[in-house]
């Protein structure tokens, strides 16, 4: 698809969802209208875009404000330069993540994926927390009952790309306070397989649309209060007694959750 084919529908459209009034930063508002923009138009990776001349006229704001949207969207990868003065739409690179299909861990899920994923995980921070009702009802934890609370990071390609927060009955699992961190980087079901003998038999998982919070945004490198897609989980051994709670927080735009389902 030449600039051509598209220069029919330009930006112009979407001057009224600008708000130079509102508390979204102009140069941010920019941001996102370009990329609904790329996606709506279905813009072919390789084709020219509009030059930040172009993008001002279109929707009459500043060429300061401009070229900070497109820096910024070539960061994330939406854009690549060119020798001209015009950039060019760049495909995504999104991880692919099969988190409901089958009970794997992270590492055994990437390696089952098309491609060659280096990853790790790496401990931020753990200790003893009194859980919230809602996490110690999970649990099937008495009031006053204690949780092993563990902080995660794990990073795909050397990209920090998912957190995660897990909750662990203290009384059952109070020895993952005493591990060497650089055991963290197995992963939480191996460690619970090696030093407890439990394995995981199911896993109640919901996905949710929210928003980072600013140390989510900062472990992850992204802007603040950008969307992600939040996981709640709840892990149950071979027995069904509920063993984890865990959220995890996804990176915008990088990755992408999959399944495959069969009809009975």
């Amino acid at each position: 698809m030449s600039l051509q084919d598209y220069n029919k529908k330009n930006l112009s459209v979407y001057k009224r969802f600008l708000n130079e009034n509102h508390a979204t930063p102009l140069y941010y508002q920019l941001e996102l209208i370009i990329q609904n923009y790329i996606d709506a138009e279905d813009i072919m990776p390789g084709t020219d875009f509009f030059s930040e001349e172009e993008i001002a006229e279109q929707l009459d704001i500043s060429r300061p404000t401009v070229n900070k949207a497109i820096k910024n969207l070539i960061e994330k990868g939406y854009l690549s330069r060119s020798r001209c003065k015009r950039s060019v739409v760049k495909k995504m690179d999104c991880i692919p993540l099969v988190f409901l299909r089958e009970l794997d861990s992270f590492g055994e899920m990437l390696k089952k994926q098309d491609g060659n994923y280096s990853y790790k995980t790496v401990l931020i921070d753990r200790k003893t927390i009194k859980p919230n009702n809602y996490i110690a009802g999970y649990l099937n934890l008495r009031e006053g009952d204690d949780v092993v609370f563990i902080k995660r990071l794990r990073y795909v390609n050397k990209e920090p790309l998912i957190v995660v927060d897990s909750y662990l009955p203290y009384k059952d699992y109070s020895m993952l306070l005493e591990i060497p961190p650089a055991d963290f980087s197995k992963d939480l079901y191996s460690l619970m397989k090696e030093l407890f003998n439990v394995s995981i038999h199911k896993s109640d998982r919901e996905i949710t649309a929210t928003r980072m919070t600013l140390e989510d945004a900062a472990l992850l490198n992204a802007e603040n209060w950008v969307p992600c897609l939040r996981m709640l989980a709840v892990s149950y051994d071979e027995n069904g007694k509920p063993f984890e709670y865990f959220s995890s927080r996804f990176k915008e735009n990088s990755c992408v959750l999959k399944t495959t389902l069969f009809k009975e």
